[in-house]
């Protein structure tokens, strides 16, 4: 038995604030650089879930629209990198020119920093250096994660909340919870965004809040301020003479209260 969890899925939360990735040209080549319907065939046989935005594609809430709005287009990426300033260099990787406070001929190489999971930065890692830009890859335990959020040292940064209700964006994207332990750790601030996002958290009527997700997603992804990837699913196997086992409605809960044995 197969069953996804509603969330965020498995995504690297983008730092705004500095160079490279204050730039939206330079954050919108990594979206077109990467192939993650490869990644889920190279690592996991494709047995991944989807998650095509900033929330995955089984949420309820998702916008369908982030689906196809950054498919991967190696060419589109390395043309953004050059009307940024990064331009190919003597080696693999591109290097700055005329960059605003980046020294020439700096290289362009991107920290990724994740819990769990680096098998999916390193294939990301190998894709990206064919549009000339470098992932660097390093697994942390929690209490380095919250540091580097607090001290904002970081460029891609694991970050996942899980929720069937659409609250959670508001939770990472309103800039009211850039705050030592909020929430919103790339650091992205629009009022127009915090509006909608009002709506997300706070309106009484469902399919109302629900609709302002899907806006909400479709201004965070013309932005590109997320870098989905995968949702992890999860598998339960039981024997054929169990009886009356049931999963919840989501996630890797389970009922066993009407569970018996066959013979």
């Amino acid at each position: 038995l197969a069953m996804g969890q509603p969330g965020v899925g498995l995504q690297m939360i983008m730092n705004v604030r500095n160079q490279p990735l204050s730039d939206k040209r330079v954050r919108q080549a990594l979206l077109y650089g990467r192939d993650m319907d490869r990644v889920n065939d190279i690592l996991y046989d494709g047995l991944y879930g989807e998650a095509d935005g900033p929330l995955n594609n089984i949420h309820s809430c998702f916008w369908e629209g982030a689906s196809d709005m950054y498919l991967h287009d190696p060419a589109k990426a390395k043309a953004l990198l050059d009307e940024a300033g990064w331009v190919e260099g003597s080696g693999n990787l591109r290097v700055a020119q005329g960059v605003e406070g980046v020294e020439d001929g700096t290289e362009l190489n991107i920290s990724w920093t994740v819990l769990h999971h680096p098998e999916i930065g390193e294939v990301v890692q190998a894709q990206l250096l064919q549009i000339g830009a470098g992932i660097k890859v390093e697994q942390v335990p929690g209490p380095v994660q919250l540091e580097r959020r607090t001290s904002r040292n970081f460029e891609l940064m694991y970050e996942r909340l899980r929720s069937s209700d659409p609250k959670i964006l508001d939770d990472i994207w309103n800039s009211a919870y850039d705050v030592p332990g909020g929430w919103n750790w790339g650091g992205y601030h629009d009022p127009e965004l915090n509006a909608v996002l009002d709506v997300v958290a706070g309106d009484p009527n469902f399919e109302r809040r629900c609709d302002a997700a899907k806006t909400a997603q479709k201004m965070i992804m013309a932005e590109a301020l997320t870098f989905p990837t995968l949702a992890q699913p999860s598998y339960t196997a039981i024997s054929d003479n169990v009886q009356g086992f049931k999963l919840g409605a989501t996630g890797t809960h389970f009922f066993i209260h009407d569970v018996s044995l066959s013979k």
